[in-house]
Protein backbone atom coordinates (compact mmCIF):
# COMPACT_ATOMS: atom_id res chain seq x y z
CA UNK A 1 0.00 0.00 0.00
CA UNK A 2 1.30 3.60 -0.81
CA UNK A 3 0.83 6.93 0.80
CA UNK A 4 0.66 10.12 -1.00
CA UNK A 5 2.29 12.79 1.39
CA UNK A 6 2.05 16.20 0.27
CA UNK A 7 2.61 19.58 1.52
CA UNK A 8 2.89 23.66 0.81
CA UNK A 9 4.56 25.33 3.36
CA UNK A 10 7.22 26.22 4.06
CA UNK A 11 7.92 24.64 0.54
CA UNK A 12 5.49 22.43 -2.13
CA UNK A 13 6.59 18.83 -1.89
CA UNK A 14 5.28 15.28 -2.14
CA UNK A 15 6.33 11.91 -1.51
CA UNK A 16 4.74 8.71 -2.26
CA UNK A 17 5.97 6.57 0.72
CA UNK A 18 5.62 2.34 0.64
CA UNK A 19 3.60 0.75 3.74
CA UNK A 20 5.06 -2.55 4.74
CA UNK A 21 2.03 -4.57 5.89
CA UNK A 22 2.54 -7.28 8.37
CA UNK A 23 0.19 -9.36 10.66
CA UNK A 24 0.13 -10.25 14.03
CA UNK A 25 -1.03 -13.44 15.52
CA UNK A 26 -2.04 -12.18 18.66
CA UNK A 27 -4.14 -9.50 20.04
CA UNK A 28 -6.85 -7.32 18.66
CA UNK A 29 -5.46 -6.35 15.29
CA UNK A 30 -4.23 -8.54 12.82
CA UNK A 31 -3.04 -5.94 10.49
CA UNK A 32 -0.12 -3.77 10.76
CA UNK A 33 0.63 -1.05 8.28
CA UNK A 34 4.27 1.01 8.69
CA UNK A 35 5.51 3.72 7.10
CA UNK A 36 8.36 6.08 8.14
CA UNK A 37 8.53 9.81 7.00
CA UNK A 38 11.30 11.28 5.91
CA UNK A 39 12.88 14.82 7.30
CA UNK A 40 10.84 17.71 6.12
CA UNK A 41 12.05 20.89 4.56
CA UNK A 42 15.43 20.44 7.21
CA UNK A 43 13.66 20.03 9.43
CA UNK A 44 11.36 23.51 9.05
CA UNK A 45 8.21 21.40 7.54
CA UNK A 46 6.30 19.13 9.80
CA UNK A 47 3.16 16.82 9.24
CA UNK A 48 -0.22 18.26 10.99
CA UNK A 49 -2.88 15.80 9.56
CA UNK A 50 -2.85 12.37 8.58
CA UNK A 51 -5.86 10.68 6.86
CA UNK A 52 -6.53 7.62 5.95
CA UNK A 53 -9.45 5.66 3.82
CA UNK A 54 -9.57 1.97 3.49
CA UNK A 55 -12.23 0.90 2.06
CA UNK A 56 -13.89 -1.23 -0.89
CA UNK A 57 -17.45 -2.16 -1.34
CA UNK A 58 -18.77 -5.54 -3.96
CA UNK A 59 -21.78 -7.58 -4.35
CA UNK A 60 -21.93 -11.54 -3.72
CA UNK A 61 -24.66 -13.39 -4.35
CA UNK A 62 -26.51 -10.25 -4.81
CA UNK A 63 -25.65 -8.81 -1.43
CA UNK A 64 -24.27 -5.75 -0.79
CA UNK A 65 -20.12 -6.17 1.00
CA UNK A 66 -17.69 -4.12 1.82
CA UNK A 67 -14.16 -4.96 2.74
CA UNK A 68 -14.59 -4.92 6.22
CA UNK A 69 -16.99 -7.67 6.57
CA UNK A 70 -17.99 -9.81 9.68
CA UNK A 71 -20.39 -11.08 11.63
CA UNK A 72 -21.44 -9.32 14.95
CA UNK A 73 -19.93 -11.06 17.64
CA UNK A 74 -22.89 -9.67 20.44
CA UNK A 75 -23.34 -12.39 23.37
CA UNK A 76 -27.01 -14.42 22.67
CA UNK A 77 -29.71 -12.12 24.03
CA UNK A 78 -28.02 -8.37 22.67
CA UNK A 79 -28.85 -6.78 19.42
CA UNK A 80 -25.51 -5.35 19.41
CA UNK A 81 -22.05 -4.40 20.95
CA UNK A 82 -19.14 -2.15 20.62
CA UNK A 83 -15.63 -3.62 19.14
CA UNK A 84 -12.30 -2.15 18.78
CA UNK A 85 -12.13 -1.29 14.35
CA UNK A 86 -8.25 -0.07 14.81
CA UNK A 87 -5.36 1.57 16.49
CA UNK A 88 -2.94 4.02 15.82
CA UNK A 89 0.45 4.69 16.88
CA UNK A 90 2.66 7.43 16.26
CA UNK A 91 6.37 7.40 17.31
CA UNK A 92 8.23 10.69 16.96
CA UNK A 93 11.93 11.09 16.31
CA UNK A 94 11.93 12.13 20.11
CA UNK A 95 11.15 9.17 21.35
CA UNK A 96 7.67 10.43 22.00
CA UNK A 97 4.50 7.77 21.21
CA UNK A 98 0.59 8.68 20.44
CA UNK A 99 -1.80 6.18 20.50
CA UNK A 100 -5.39 6.75 19.90
CA UNK A 101 -8.17 3.68 18.82
CA UNK A 102 -11.49 3.83 17.22
CA UNK A 103 -14.55 1.60 18.10
CA UNK A 104 -17.25 1.12 16.45
CA UNK A 105 -20.59 -0.63 16.90
CA UNK A 106 -22.56 -3.50 15.07
CA UNK A 107 -26.33 -4.88 15.26
CA UNK A 108 -27.19 -8.29 15.20
CA UNK A 109 -29.03 -9.51 11.68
Amino acid sequence: MLLHLYGSSPVRAAFVLPFEISHRRQGKYGAVFSTKIPELASDLGYVTEIGMKIGRTYTYKGKRRSFISASCAAPAGFSGASFPLAKATFTFANGQRLTTGLLRDCKVR
